[in-house]
């Protein structure tokens, strides 16, 4: 693990502000601070520098593009084949992203497909790898709001994150969508949404960079500031589901990445087991499924003792019949951009 950077309270406030709606302007942040904006500007910079901050980026909502079954694929390997098996997946096309894993099912994957034809010749294709022992598959529920930002505990590096799970850490028991504007809400509208050559560009610069003003972006597109505030609008109400602030977990003090997969005892309790996981502090990603899970979530982890806690609060949830743990190292670069890879070639 590399040495963590020196990050003071002052810091901290810009990232939580930041985490919270990437789109909160400096004067903004400045005035919480008591500082200057430029002042502000000027740390922001400092942990851009450093890599903390890596950027900023969006998600996309992949079923306005047409792509209408997502799904979590939980992949077993022969033991000593799980590079082949990992490097086999990235040529299939339908394979979004995976990641290999510590646990039973050693490596994920996220499959876009346009119908669950589709997911059945995917599975086909990954069974057929002689070193592939079972594919686990779930359809992945709530695409829209799967990423919670402003959950994630930012402590100064001074003192490293120790009381995880106290009331006094987080007392946010609703969690608020990151993504500077209303809430996206998800209609399974199956109508692909029909995109020109700029909208698709415009969509790729805010993958790299969501915190571009539109006078920026209309630059780089030759369009007026205008255009662009009519075009982001359009985007914003049928295409983008989140913005947020990119960091580097580990820069920050987190050693791991903690990735559950949970099986509900009623399919009653399934909405109530949810609301419950996203007052835990930490829970970064959540999403429900359909298939072998219920509920699929992701929480970093500072310390061993931290991921105890956390199996002890969840084993008090009501609801929560079985649990699978999976353990990665710690995102350098979260949110990850899940669904990027659908976006077309412009070049």
């Amino acid at each position: 693990m590399s040495a963590r950077p020196k990050i003071d309270e002052i810091d901290v406030q810009i990232l939580r502000n930041l985490l919270k709606n990437v789109h909160t302007n400096f004067s903004e942040i400045a005035k919480g601070c008591g500082m200057t904006s430029n002042s502000i500007r000027a740390r922001f910079n400092r942990l851009k520098r450093i890599g903390v901050v890596k950027g900023s980026t969006i998600q996309i909502n992949p079923k306005k593009l047409g792509y209408d079954c997502i799904s979590l694929l939980q992949i077993k390997t022969k033991l000593n084949a799980e590079k082949d098996v990992y490097e086999y997946l990235q040529k299939i096309p339908s394979i979004i992203l995976s990641s290999r894993r510590l646990g039973t099912h050693n490596i994920h994957g996220f499959a876009a497909l346009k119908n669950n034809d589709e997911l059945s010749f995917t599975i086909d294709q990954i069974k057929s790898h002689p070193s592939v022992l079972e594919v686990q598959h779930s359809i992945w529920v709530d695409v829209v709001n799967m990423d919670h930002p402003d959950n994630l505990i930012v402590e100064p590096s001074e003192s490293y994150p120790t009381g995880l799970l106290s009331e006094n850490v987080s007392s946010k028991s609703t969690i608020t969508p990151s993504h500077g504007g209303e809430v996206v809400e998800e209609n399974n509208v199956k109508e692909s949404y029909e995109l020109d050559k700029n909208d698709w560009l415009l969509i790729s610069m805010l993958v790299e960079n969501c915190r571009l003003s539109s006078r920026q972006i209309g630059k780089k597109l030759g369009v007026s500031t205008q255009t662009v505030g009519r075009r982001l609008e359009r985007l914003r109400k049928d295409v983008i589901s989140s913005w947020s602030l990119r960091l580097d977990l580990e820069k920050i003090g987190y050693i791991g990445t903690a990735i559950f997969s949970i099986l509900i005892s009623s399919p009653h309790e399934k909405s109530k087991v949810f609301e419950e996981i996203l007052r835990v502090p930490n829970v970064i990603i959540a999403f429900k499924c359909l298939g072998v899970i219920d509920i699929h979530f992701v929480l970093p982890f500072s310390s061993l003792e931290q991921l105890f806690e956390v199996k002890e609060r969840l084993s008090t949830i009501p609801g929560i019949q079985e649990l699978e743990l999976f353990l990665s190292p710690p995102y350098t670069n979260w949110p990850l951009s899940v669904f990027a890879k659908l976006i077309p070639n412009q070049s």
